[in-house]
């Protein structure tokens, strides 16, 4: 696992805990049902479904998964079909000639290396050509349930713009794959990993991200910074988040340590909290979460 740099390292230990907490809230309230997420998906149906979602839409992929799944069932089917024939399969879903020959190149290479089975190691998985590092960290989460953080475009913008304080302009893919990892919740990795992707899909959208309707505004260094399009402050959002739980300031300061001062400040939104303040505030309104973050 990557070294984090001190900074880095100790913004995601401060904000570690709410972060898992509430991407796997919003995640059971709001998973897109795409077929390959249903339970029981071997991790050959991941595979297709990571081969047919390269560089198209999710929905365009959905249309085309279960025909081709029915058709193609194994590696040796892939390996052993014409190419100009897996062509015609997936038009649907667009660069179908680019497409048929990444997939024929990846099923004889596992065909060849691996005879016919499908690595359970990201060493090993990683060498398949044309797969990638986010799809071969796909495939081992949801289909082998190995606890490995899979970052697409989506979920290196959420963690960019969470940590963007800690984070350099234009830091590596590897920082952004190791603060992933310092993430993950081993226990509820699949989970942690749809609801991070889907987060960074349909909320912390590139163009015109839904600040007012994310999880993560309290502890996200890009809404705080008052870059992001929103409709409320963190002092707003905090507020909500303590009446919903019917706490009264008093309580709620006696609980986090925090003083009664410091939160009546930042619901006025004359101060902006210190990272360390929004971990034990969130550490007490969010603790109904801990259940499902133990780890193996």
């Amino acid at each position: 696992m990557m070294v984090l740099p001190h900074l880095l390292a100790t913004a995601v230990r401060e904000k570690r805990l709410a972060f898992r907490r509430r991407v796997l809230r919003w995640g059971r309230a709001n998973l897109r049902p795409y077929p390959w997420r249903e339970a029981g998906r071997t991790p050959y149906d991941i595979l297709v479904a990571e081969l047919l979602l390269k560089r198209t839409t999710a929905t365009a992929a959905a249309r085309a998964y279960s025909n081709f799944l029915s058709r193609y069932p194994t590696i040796e089917c892939l390996a052993s079909v014409p190419t100009k024939e897996l062509e015609r399969h997936l038009q649907p879903v667009g660069l179908y000639v680019q497409r048929a020959k990444a997939i024929t190149g990846l099923a004889e290479h596992l065909m060849q290396r691996e005879g016919g089975s499908i690595p359970s190691s990201l060493s090993r998985l990683g060498k398949g050509p044309g797969l990638g590092d986010y799809a071969a960290r796909a495939v081992l989460s949801f289909g082998f349930g190995v606890p490995v953080a899979a970052v697409d475009a989506n979920v290196a913008r959420v963690i960019g713009r969470v940590f963007q304080k800690a984070l350099r302009d234009r830091p590596a893919p590897s920082v952004i794959q190791g603060v992933a990892d310092e993430l993950l919740p081993r226990a509820a990795h699949r989970e942690f990993n749809f609801g991070l992707l889907d987060l960074g899909a349909v909320v912390c959208r590139y163009g015109r991200p839904r600040c007012d309707e994310c999880p993560l505004t309290l502890i996200c260094d890009y809404y705080c910074s008052g870059e992001a399009p929103k409709r409320g402050q963190p002092g707003e959002a905090l507020r909500k988040a303590r009446l919903a739980k019917r706490m009264a300031l008093v309580e709620l300061a006696k609980r986090a340590g925090v003083s009664k001062l410091t939160i009546v400040n930042i619901e006025a939104g004359r101060t902006r909290p210190r990272p360390e303040t929004i971990a034990r505030l969130i550490s007490v309104l969010g603790d109904g979460e801990v259940g499902i973050l133990e780890e193996a």
